[in-house]
């Protein structure tokens, strides 16, 4: 069995190997700038003349790296400053001769095209250029690293694999090598890793658990895994990271000078002592860390924080976090379940083969157990099931050795199937890349607005809006904001959503000014516990209580200390069930409220005096009637709305029975209908954005175009 695995060697010269390697580099740039040339064409994805992000974190992470350009230290929710991917981008933007804008779009691109970096050294290392080259070449364009690493999809996710790659890189070839100059790669990888992520510190410690292992079952006797556990382990400290990475530099050049001197006693002994100061130092808290996380638990911290009341888990709501279906971790992993099934196949072969390998273990699990905790994560199994899946391959070459005995022949006969296999599943992960085109998070409309509040508002003032937008607001805009893409638990969404969904207008706008002056504004306010904060000073204690009370003029508002404004942009018609739900609810128990209904036909067409919007659902022109269904209801009302170019609404509404709870909006320019319960129709959004109704005593229509309208608090 042994004998099959092991695989002729394929060594090339240096020359060749780099020429593959840069080749494969630039062929992955130009994979990932087929998306922007294919949105160059379409003004609205654009802003000065540059396509946007399509990832809302980015613009955390955007903002950050203009405060640090601009000299300005602001935290308005979390440190954006203080971040790696901030500073790496300031630094990139003050020395490169290009625009911010084209900047933060090509850096996903050319960071993440780094991982053939590690795979192909890999491959080199065990002397299979080949095989390197090509799960290179299949971790580049894997559907769940290119989804995540495309051009625009600024975000840590740039280096996430690459980074925990390069550490398993460097620890094979450290130990394959018995290079003492390696340890000190390996774990300056690991100190980069945690730092560019927290979150990557899980991913060190498994890695560093399972060399223990394995040094423990078959190194129990060569010193070489001892030096590498021993700077590992330091590398692992919570320490600053100037201190660990000087006390690493200093070891390894120790271990390589003193190599005579330094006995196994003393190594053993600097092992013992790095394993005692890295417990002394916190260590152990990763594990309680782990467990506590959001993504491997169903508790959510604001229910911890506020035990008295119950909000939404917003994990609900987010995609990445949803537990995904077989096919589709095997398609994001490797293409197709086939080639899933082969590479998993392939992979405990590779490790079978290559014991060493079991140290990317940790990142194979991780990426699989995607399934489990969310789709976001199966990015981390790509570049190794690309390993398991190439060396399956060229295994399954091996057969032809059983009956072409020319060896002129059976090379070719070889190569020629590698070939049209690897050029298989490139055409099933192209054809994925070619077809996989995302909008930007805003498009030029709706950006044109938050450039023109950026004039107006100053960076004191809030903006309300749902949190997927809390990002680009405050990048644009410089305004703070209640929520976001980190501040979004559901004790911090519930009072953005009830001034959003309320049909109460008075209620909204009170809410808004207690949640800014009574919560955000107070630094004495703990995270996730804004209600209770208000109802305890306006000494209140029933929920219920509170919240009728909002709809009333006589609630004391607090002095207005600065501005607030609301931004609704034109996509947040097809989320707002999201943004009701979150509001909809009992605070005492945490049920949910009567299920609202709401229901958009973007593709519907006429038939016989009726119109099918679809999905069972016709509107039946005489009469007004909506048929779901063998159900007839008669709508309340029927508005057609239009918006002209300035963002002015004109509306012509009919009333058919008072009593119905069922309303419809038409939006002609749109090709829209939107269907939905009374309460929804008489939401703060849908009156202010769609319909363009609001009461002049509360509110102020400040900026406005057919894709988004901001409107100024004036209580």
């Amino acid at each position: 069995m042994r004998e099959f695995l092991n695989l002729e060697d394929n060594k090339l010269e240096i020359k060749y190997f780099l020429i593959l390697m840069f080749l494969l580099f630039v062929s992955s740039l130009a994979l990932r700038y087929m998306y922007v040339d294919t949105l160059n064409a379409y003004e609205t994805f654009k802003w000065n003349n540059t396509v946007m992000l399509n990832k809302n974190d980015g613009y955390y992470y955007a903002k950050g790296a203009m405060d640090i350009l601009s000299g300005i230290n602001q935290t308005y929710s979390y440190p954006a400053v203080m971040t790696p991917l901030a500073k790496l981008t300031a630094f990139l933007a003050f020395i490169l001769p290009i625009s911010f804008e084209n900047l933060i779009l090509w850096m996903p691109a050319f960071f993440s095209s780094l991982i053939i970096l590690p795979i192909m050294l890999l491959g080199r290392t065990i002397k299979q250029d080949m095989i390197g080259f090509y799960a290179a070449l299949l971790a580049t364009i894997g559907w769940s690293y290119y989804n995540r690493t495309m051009m625009g999809s600024y975000d840590t996710d740039i280096l996430i694999v690459v980074l925990p790659s390069f550490v398993i890189y460097g620890i094979i070839y450290t130990l394959s090598n018995k290079n003492k100059y390696g340890l000190i790669f390996s774990s300056i990888a690991v100190v980069l890793s945690i730092y560019w992520h927290d979150g990557l510190l899980h991913v060190m410690h498994g890695i560093l658990a399972v060399l223990a292992l394995y040094t423990y079952v078959y190194e129990r006797k060569n010193i070489h895994y001892y030096m590498l556990l021993t700077v590992f382990i330091i590398a692992l400290f919570t320490l600053p990271i100037w201190m660990k990475i000087s006390v690493i530099v200093i070891l390894g050049f120790l271990f390589n000078f003193l190599k005579e001197k330094i006995t196994n006693k003393i190594v053993l002994i600097l092992l013992a002592i790095s394993i005692l100061l890295y417990l002394y130092l916190g260590g152990i808290n990763w594990v309680l860390v782990f467990f506590n996380s959001i993504y491997f638990t169903s508790l959510l911290a604001s229910e911890n924080i506020d035990v008295s009341l119950k909000y939404l888990n917003i994990l609900e709501t987010i995609n990445e976090t949803q537990t995904v279906s077989f096919s589709l971790l095997a398609e994001r992993i490797s293409g197709s379940i086939v080639a899933f099934i082969v590479s998993i196949v392939g992979y405990i072969l590779f490790v079978f083969r290559y014991k060493l390998m079991i140290i990317s273990l940790p990142m194979v699990v991780l990426g699989i157990y995607g399934a489990q905790v969310g789709l976001r994560f199966t990015i981390f199994a790509v570049p190794f099931m690309a390993l398991g899946l190439v060396y399956f391959v060229f295994l399954v070459s091996k057969v032809f050795e059983n009956f072409i005995y020319i060896d002129k022949t059976l090379k070719i006969v070889k190569i020629s199937f590698v070939l049209i296999v690897m050029a298989g599943l490139t055409y099933t992960n192209f054809k994925h890349i070619e077809k996989y085109i995302i909008p930007t998070v805003l498009n030029h409309d709706e950006v044109e607005v938050l450039a023109e509040l950026n004039k107006i508002a100053s960076n004191e003032d809030y903006t309300v809006s749902w949190w997927d937008y809390g990002y680009p607001i405050a990048y644009y805009t410089g305004t703070n904001v209640l929520i976001d893409g980190r501040a979004h638990d559901g004790s911090l969404i519930f009072p953005v959503s009830y001034i959003l969904s309320n049909s109460s207008q008075q209620a909204s706008a009170n809410l808004a000014r207690l949640d800014v002056e009574k919560a955000a504004l107070r630094p004495d306010v703990k995270y996730g516990k804004k209600i209770s904060v208000i109802m305890k000073d306006m000494e209140i204690t029933k929920p219920d209580d509170f919240l009728a009370l909002l709809n009333t003029k006589d609630i004391k508002v607090p002095k207005k200390t600065r501005e607030i404004y609301f931004y609704f942009p034109k996509q947040m018609i097809n989320i707002f069930p999201s943004i009701y739900k979150a509001s909809n609810l009992n605070l005492l128990t945490g049920e949910k409220r009567s299920k609202p209904f709401y229901f958009i036909s973007d593709e519907n067409r006429e038939y016989n005096n009726k119109i099918l919007l679809g999905r069972g659902v016709t509107l039946d022109r005489k009469g007004a009637f909506l048929q779901i269904g063998k159900t007839n209801i008669q709508l309340n009302k029927f508005v057609v709305s239009t918006v002209d170019d300035k963002g002015e609404i004109k509306n012509e509404t009919s009333v058919f029975n008072e009593n119905s709870n069922i309303s419809m909006i038409y939006r002609p320019q749109e090709h829209q209908f939107i269907v939905m319960d009374n309460k929804i129709f008489n939401s703060l959004f849908v009156q202010l954005y769609i319909l363009g109704n609001y009461d002049r005593n509360l509110f102020e229509r400040v900026l406005s175009n057919k894709s988004a309208k901001v409107y100024r608090l004036k209580i």
